[in-house]
């Protein structure tokens, strides 16, 4: 419940910005540049999406961007790639998945050692307050409606890394 009374208090100081049809709100941003788990100089996204060509899509615009990306949207595929080494640097996420429960899984990835401090954008379809409110309270650091640009989500996954 408290979760929740945080979510909503951001959000109520938050001016949503409306860009090209979709809405996009950053609400972690870090105070200084996060470096790659690797150890490199490229970053890694993990784009989490049931739909094959909007993985596809998203991952095309952040490799033209030089980051690097994996993707999955099945449950197996999506613990594959977290366990994949060295773990992403953010998720780009959708909520609405074929065999999981996108938030229940945000959830999950914010009691995780690995995970709990990673840059997480959820991204989704649902446009309500009520989702917003929820993916804030699971843990996200931001979330985007879709449709959007590819472009939207670089400039989105930047930001969260103080890019």
């Amino acid at each position: 419940m408290q979760q929740k009374r945080q979510a909503e208090a951001t959000l109520a100081g938050i001016k949503a910005s409306k860009k090209a049809g979709y809405h996009v709100s950053i609400i972690n941003r870090p105070a200084k540049p996060i470096a790659p788990h690797g150890g490199g100089s490229k970053h890694t996204v993990l784009v989490i999406d049931g739909d094959d060509a909007n993985a596809l899509v998203m991952a095309r615009g952040l490799l033209l961007e030089k980051f690097d990306t994996r993707s999955a949207g099945k449950s197996e595929e999506i613990v594959a790639a977290l366990n994949k080494q060295p773990p992403p640097d953010v998720i780009a996420m959708d909520v609405v998945l074929p065999d999981v429960i996108g938030l229940e899984l945000l959830g999950r990835l914010r009691e995780h050692p690995t995970y709990k401090t990673v840059p997480i954008i959820v991204m989704t379809a649902k446009v309500e307050h009520d989702d917003d409110v929820a993916a804030l309270a699971y843990g996200a650091s931001g979330y985007m409606t879709k449709p959007f640009a590819p472009e939207a989500l670089v400039e989105n996954v930047k930001a969260v890394l103080g890019l």
